[in-house]
C-alpha cells in the first residue's frame, strides 16, 4: 500500500510539472512573439501582458506589446509600451522605430523625426529608418534633405522603393533628368507592382511633356 500510494503521488507530481512546463511553454516570449508574426494580435498581447506581470523589467515585452497594439491601431497604448521599451533600455533601435511610426499615424511629424534622428545615432545601418525619415522629408517638402536619405539608402543596397522615392522627389526639385533615369531603372526592376508601374508611366508623360 505504502508503495502504490508513493508511486500514484510520484505519477502525480510529474504529471503537475509536466503541465507546468505547458504552462510555460504557452507563456513565454517566442510563443508571443510567434502569435505576433502569424497576425494574432489579441493573443499576443495577453501573452506579453502575462510576461510583464512575471517580469515588468523587459524591454522585449513590452516593444512585442507595442507592436500588436500598433498593428491593432491602438495607437495611444502602442506609445506608452515603446516608450516604456525606450525606458529600460536606451538604445533599443527598434522601440524607436515602432514608437516614430506611432507618432506617424497620430500626425505628430516634428516628434517622429526626433525619434526618427535619434535612432540613426544610435544604428546608423538600419536603413528603414531612412526610408521613414525621407518620406517624412518629403511630406514637409524637405526635398534635398529626402533626396540624401534615399541615396544613403540605394547606396548601401538595391530598393526599389527608395528608387521611386527617389525619382517623385527629383521631379519636385525639377531635375528633370535625374527623376527620368530614376524611373527608367525602376521600370526596369520591377515587374510585380501595377499601381507604381502605371504612375511611373504616368510621370513620364508628364516629364515628356515639360
Amino acid at each position: 500500500m505504502i508503495t502504490k500510494n508513493k508511486n500514484a503521488l510520484i505519477a502525480f507530481a510529474i504529471s503537475i510539472m509536466l503541465y507546468a512546463n505547458l504552462l510555460c511553454a504557452d507563456i513565454s516570449i517566442e510563443n508571443a512573439f510567434n502569435l505576433l508574426k502569424n497576425n494574432k494580435h489579441n493573443e499576443a498581447i495577453s501573452i506579453f501582458s502575462k510576461l510583464i506581470d512575471k517580469n515588468d523589467g523587459i524591454s522585449y515585452f513590452y516593444y512585442g506589446r507595442g507592436t500588436a497594439h500598433l498593428y491593432l491601431n491602438e495607437i495611444e497604448n502602442a506609445i506608452a509600451d515603446f516608450g516604456k521599451a525606450i525606458t529600460l533600455n536606451s538604445d533599443f533601435v527598434d522601440a524607436y522605430y515602432g514608437l516614430a511610426i506611432a507618432n506617424i499615424k497620430q500626425e505628430n511629424y516634428e516628434n517622429a523625426m526626433i525619434l526618427l534622428n535619434n535612432a540613426i545615432k544610435i544604428d546608423n545601418a538600419y536603413y528603414e529608418l531612412y526610408f521613414v525619415r525621407a518620406i517624412l522629408n518629403y511630406k514637409n517638402k524637405n526635398y534635398k534633405n529626402a533626396i540624401n536619405d534615399f541615396n544613403h539608402i540605394l547606396e548601401q543596397r538595391n530598393s526599389l522603393n527608395a528608387l521611386y522615392g527617389r525619382a517623385i522627389t527629383q521631379y519636385q526639385l525639377n531635375n528633370l533628368v535625374e527623376a527620368k533615369n530614376d524611373i527608367d531603372t525602376f521600370l526596369e526592376n520591377n515587374k510585380t507592382d501595377n499601381a507604381l508601374i502605371e504612375e511611373c508611366q504616368r510621370l513620364l508623360n508628364v516629364i515628356s511633356k515639360d
